[in-house]
């Protein structure tokens, strides 16, 4: 087991995440010692220490976690001058999505992939940001105008898509701070759930 060449077809796509992070742990003493070898990497870098121990962090069962584990590699590859080829569609995917996603929705980016992944199979970028605003726009549905968020957006997902967006509420006096209380349905089960954020 070469950890280079392992690495390589991590970012590649020929490996994928989950056999990759097996390979990982299973290897941990050769991967160690091949990511430690990282003269030119600066103090105050993102990956901390060294790349290992970004890797070792990551969630490789979340996109987010395998997309910055591509990330710290590809960057390691390049401080180290290593050739490599990296796929790049699921981070095209995601830049793409989150560059038309509404300030009001949480940018849930699992939920956004599994459910809007197939839009990117209409080739060009003005089609694909087309049909995924439209898209977005028909699933994070509001009765009047969308969620006026005091924090992070928080939308709630139900089984298979989002709750409508009733309104909110203003809470005065109440808590410590200023306060709302947003009120969202989800069709198919009659269910409600309110979410509260204090400023």
């Amino acid at each position: 087991m070469d950890p280079q060449i392992e690495l390589q077809r991590f970012i590649s796509g020929a490996l994928p995440p989950r056999e990759f992070e097996q390979l990982l742990y299973a290897h941990l003493d050769a991967f160690e010692r091949f990511l430690s070898q990282d003269p030119h990497l600066k103090h105050g870098n993102y990956v901390g220490g060294s790349a290992f121990q970004f890797l070792i962090a990551c969630d490789f069962g979340a996109t987010t976690g395998v997309l910055d584990a591509q990330g710290a590699i590809t960057d390691y590859f390049n401080r180290n001058h290593i050739a490599y080829e990296a796929k790049s569609d699921a981070r095209d995917l995601v830049n793409l999505m989150l560059s038309v996603l509404p300030r009001y929705v949480d940018p849930n980016v699992d939920w956004l992939i599994a459910r809007y992944s197939k839009l990117n199979e209409w080739r060009g970028k003005e089609t694909s940001k087309r049909l995924l605003r439209s898209k977005i726009a028909e699933d994070f549905r509001f009765l009047t105008k969308p969620p006026d968020w005091i924090q992070s957006p928080h939308w709630p997902i139900g089984d298979d898509a989002p709750y409508i967006f009733f309104g909110q509420i203003k809470v005065e006096r109440f808590f410590h701070d200023s306060a709302a209380v947003y009120v969202f349905f989800e069709e198919r089960s009659g269910r409600t759930e309110n979410v509260i954020q204090v400023s």
